[in-house]
């Protein structure tokens, strides 16, 4: 393993937040399960990440280090994980911990203790409290049922934003500060909803638009990038070198044709 290389302090600072979903036991076939990591695989790009001098952070420090503007060593990261799978407990928090790594599940709590099967299976209460005891993961909300919330009166998003909210705190006895859209694309939030979460108490939220975030950024707008398992680690390397940050262009353009 590469020993972690140095960094100029004066470079700006960039904070890369990375989106996954089920961390699998195997590589599952289903086309549509292309949003699950091995195991294996997590483990690989956690090693990169620590091989090559990355500062992982909790989701809920994103928000302060970009709003103090200052300088870093622009090798930030956040390993956020969203849904709230019961194999993140089993295969994630020991590969973190590991590395010495934090990360944050953004929790549907309408998906607390559902089970369904090889990928549906999510975490239950216990589950949630054990790893937010553990000290490796944060919990942040994905509203109550995974909808679209830009397709849904404002009463019913002040009720998804604010119920999850309330039911975490309550199951964690510790405050929730951060949110993630369900869907995270251009279209899936707008002024309206963001003005809901705002209201909830939250501190800032998170998309699931690709690329960096840097000082400035609109706290309520964040972006991540999705990792699955297609990402070996040259995929991963060129993501996090930014490569890939043209994807968010066509989002945005995806995003347009559905409103």
């Amino acid at each position: 393993m590469v020993g972690a290389r140095s960094h100029p302090a004066c470079e700006p600072l960039s904070v890369r937040v990375l989106i996954y979903h089920n961390i699998t036991d195997r590589l599952v076939g289903r086309e549509w399960a292309q949003m699950t990591t091995p195991r294996s695989l997590f483990d690989e790009q956690m090693g990169y990440l620590k091989s090559e001098g990355y500062k992982v952070v909790p989701a809920e420090e994103v928000r302060p280090l970009l709003a103090s503007g200052s300088e870093g060593s622009g090798k930030v990261i956040s390993v956020t994980f969203d849904d709230g799978y019961k194999d993140n407990y089993r295969n994630a928090l020991p590969i973190l911990s590991k590395y010495g790594f934090k990360g944050t599940v953004f929790m549907t709590t309408g998906y607390i203790g559902r089970s369904g099967g090889e990928l549906c299976d999510c975490l239950n209460k216990e589950d949630i409290r054990q790893m937010s005891d553990s000290g490796v993961f944060t919990f942040g909300s994905h509203s109550v049922s995974h909808v679209k919330l830009s397709q849904i009166d404002k009463e019913s998003v002040r009720r998804e934003v604010a119920l999850a909210k309330s039911i975490l705190e309550e199951l964690l006895s510790r405050k929730v500060t951060v949110f993630a859209y369900p869907y995270g694309w251009q279209d899936s939030f707008n002024d309206d909803v963001i003005d809901a979460v705002r209201k909830a108490g939250y501190e800032g939220a998170f998309t699931g638009i690709h690329g960096a975030n840097r000082g400035g950024a609109d706290l309520f707008r964040l972006r991540r990038m999705r990792v699955s398992w297609a990402d070996d680690i040259d995929d991963f390397r060129r993501m996090l070198n930014g490569s890939y940050d043209w994807y968010s262009l066509y989002q945005g353009m995806v995003s347009i044709c559905k409103r």
